[in-house]
């Protein structure tokens, strides 16, 4: 049950997680969401569900050309949603 089924790939590695008073020198330059189960049999560990999330969102954030994501609202039944940024 406490397993991580998601994993940050070579490209999502070099995202960065911030707040958005970090990012105010920064260029917006997409939106971005991770979605994973979080119900196998029993209700999935809410950590587990959140690291996955965020390795989602830092692996699509990479594909962008994004090197930071920050979090849109609250992790709401596995979905999240992250805007994209490009900061020096």
């Amino acid at each position: 049950g406490a397993c991580t089924w998601v994993k940050v790939n070579e490209a999502g590695a070099t995202v960065a997680v911030r707040a958005p008073a970090e990012v105010v020198n920064c260029k917006t330059i997409g939106l971005v969401s991770g979605t994973t189960v979080t119900k196998v049999i029993i209700r999935r560990n809410a950590r587990k569900i959140e690291e996955e999330v965020t390795a989602l969102g830092k692996n699509e954030a990479a594909k962008i050309g994004g090197n930071t994501i920050v979090a849109k609202g609250p992790l709401t039944a596995g979905a999240q949603e992250f805007d994209v940024y490009r900061c020096p």
